[in-house]
């Protein structure tokens, strides 16, 4: 019986529990697959948009050079039909037997070959079909400067990082270069007290010539006084 309640226990308290962490597990990735497939959508959906509107602009564009090209075909036809019309007119002519009708149609034939002759043919094509615009490859183009110029700025940062860096290490030497002369300027300034209280101290032991007044050092103790009158120093004590 007390086995019985222990893979109970066992089953209640372990696979029910791993059961449920499981379950919540595979609920988040279903739930993570949804939004992966909605993300695509929304961007498939831009990306068609986007391109739907660079064919609306290109189909634009095309419909306003041909309609500049169907104006000057259609001059260049009306000019290809009169010259036509008259070289009819012209062979017509030279088929007539009555002079008078000749001499008529001659004259007028002549006027019109002068008028075709003068009438200038529109020889410059301004259409051109090389200059369109060409979206996608213009928008390549600039994410490929993009990433160069990122590249450049990943550079610059790092330069500018280092420089910052060199900065404040020059800093730091700077500051204990300050904290040492400062230590060597203490140090020296208790060296000249404490080589002032030295010297302030030896002068108690020196001693002078109260006639000549020389200082007591080991060359002149054994020396003449030149002003004492038995020429002997008489050393005292400094006051």
């Amino acid at each position: 019986m007390s086995r019985a309640r222990s893979i109970r226990f066992a089953l209640d308290s372990c696979v029910k529990r791993r059961q449920s962490e499981l379950f919540e597990q595979i609920r988040r990735v279903e739930g993570r697959m949804v939004e992966v497939r909605q993300a695509k959508e929304e961007i498939e959906r831009c990306t068609m948009d986007d391109a739907q509107a660079i064919v609306d602009r290109l189909t634009c564009d095309e419909v306003q050079r041909l309609t500049s090209l169907r104006q000057d075909l259609d001059a260049l036809r009306r000019q290809m039909e009169e010259a036509h019309s008259l070289a009819q007119r012209t062979a017509s002519a030279c088929e007539l037997v009555d002079p008078l009708s000749v001499i008529r149609s001659h004259d007028d034939i002549l006027t019109a070959c002068q008028r075709l002759v003068e009438k200038p043919i529109k020889t410059s094509i301004a259409v051109d079909s090389r200059d369109f615009a060409e979206e996608t490859k213009v928008r390549t183009e600039m994410v490929e400067k993009y990433a160069e110029l990122e590249k450049l700025v990943a550079v610059k940062d790092t330069i500018i990082w280092g420089l910052v860096e060199e900065r404040d290490e020059l800093r730091q030497e700077a500051d204990e270069a300050k904290a040492v002369l400062s230590a060597t300027q203490n140090e020296m300034h208790e060296w000249v007290q404490l080589n002032d209280r030295y010297y302030g101290e030896l002068s108690k032991f020196l001693m002078r010539c109260r006639f000549c007044e020389v200082v007591l050092t080991p060359e002149s103790v054994n020396e003449d006084c030149d002003v004492s009158e038995d020429g002997r120093h008489f050393f005292d004590a400094l006051e």
